[in-house]
């Protein structure tokens, strides 16, 4: 299940970005901090079985400083949020590349790995902050989420 970096909401409308048509999204001047967060709706019963955050550091003058992705869940009738899996790299790589990156594969908490679509709703956020604002070369590019389904059900 992929969530493209340009179709993802931005938390906090006073953040400046830029969605790119190649499917990526860039911080944009004088935002050093960006919240990213997109509605996920994976298969009734379906077991969540990793995440990858997908990114690119292709700057020389600046780089990523703290990256941050989770699956979330929250019941209907609650006000709390429960992580599902959680990525984070507080020092990611800082040499350029032009290659992709990715933060992956934390383990799902067991219990809360299968979805449960009537008592609950899904969603990804990703907090991203650099030391260079507005540096188009420092890209997130998405989230991925990968997933088991033993057999279909209303």
């Amino acid at each position: 299940y992929n969530l493209p970096g340009s179709g993802l909401e931005v938390r906090d409308e006073g953040e400046t970005y830029a969605r790119s048509t190649a499917g990526f999204i860039t911080l944009g001047a004088g935002t050093s901090t960006l919240s990213l967060f997109g509605d996920v709706r994976l298969p009734q019963g379906a077991t969540v079985t990793g995440i990858k955050l997908l990114y690119q550091d292709n700057s020389a003058a600046g780089s990523f400083t703290n990256l941050d992705g989770r699956l979330r869940r929250r019941a209907f009738e609650s006000t709390g949020n429960e992580n599902m899996a959680v990525l984070q790299d507080a020092s990611p790589p800082s040499s350029p590349s032009a290659t992709m990156r990715t933060l992956e594969d934390a383990a799902p908490v067991p219990t809360r790995a299968t979805i449960d679509n009537e008592a609950f709703q899904y969603w990804v956020y990703i907090d991203v902050s650099t030391d260079n604002p507005g540096d188009s070369n420092l890209r997130i590019y998405g989230i991925r989420l990968t997933y088991t389904l033993e057999a279909l059900q209303p």
